[in-house]
């Protein structure tokens, strides 16, 4: 598993603790709904940056150079 990964699964659990549990989400769905919650944002995230390759351009290696920390200081707020 890549740092790409780590980075997609670190912005699913802030997404569900900070946002869906703070307005309620996980009174209301359980644990069970929260858990099936972050799944499927993970699903959402990681097509949303497939389609963004895709879409792309350039080689993956100058892609990666100019972005190579963009994640991290995507999860830093």
């Amino acid at each position: 598993m890549g740092s790409d990964t780590h980075q997609v699964l670190a912005v699913s659990t802030m997404f569900t603790k900070d946002i869906f549990a703070y307005y309620g989400g996980k009174q209301k769905y359980g644990e069970k709904g929260s858990v099936n919650f972050a799944r499927a944002f993970i699903v959402v995230v990681t097509a949303v940056a497939y389609v963004v390759a895709l879409m792309t351009p350039e080689s993956i290696l100058s892609w990666q150079c100019r972005f190579a920390f963009s994640g991290f200081a995507a999860m830093s707020p």
